[in-house]
């Protein structure tokens, strides 16, 4: 099964801006406490594919510039909706989460691929989607 690739772009720019800050902070503790994949599976190319996309990477993103580090974000892709959720440690540097998130991300890629939910907690950070029943 092939999942969606982070968006290479996007990954770049955390990155350049981190070392143009200037990126010296201590390091967020990264280890997986527990992960949770279930609620079936789809297949690549499934329009819930793009959901899964844009919640993640929209998560990943915004977190560490949110209040309370808490973030989520609904898809807008109403033919296969789902939700994006994360959260990093309040004593962690904005910085700090973002780098917590980018590894949250991966992570939740790597072990949740295909499946319709997903999340990853870190001691420092998580990040989850999982769909949702569109209104009618």
């Amino acid at each position: 099964m092939t999942c969606f690739t982070p968006n290479s772009v996007t990954i770049t720019l955390i990155l350049i801006i981190r070392l143009w800050c200037g990126f010296v902070n201590s390091t967020p503790n990264t280890t997986i406490d527990k992960e949770v994949c279930s609620g079936g599976t789809y297949l690549a190319g499934d329009p819930y594919t793009n959901s899964v996309a844009y919640v993640l990477d929209e998560v990943m993103i915004n977190t560490p510039y949110s209040p309370g580090y808490q973030y989520g974000v609904f898809s807008p892709f109403l033919n296969s909706p789902a939700l994006g959720f994360g959260g990093c440690a309040q004593f962690l540097s904005p910085l700090e989460c973002s780098s917590c998130m980018v590894a949250a991300f991966n992570e939740v890629l790597k072990r949740c691929c295909g499946y319709v939910s997903g999340a990853v907690i870190l001691t420092d950070c998580s990040i989850g989607y999982k769909d949702i029943e569109p209104d009618l």
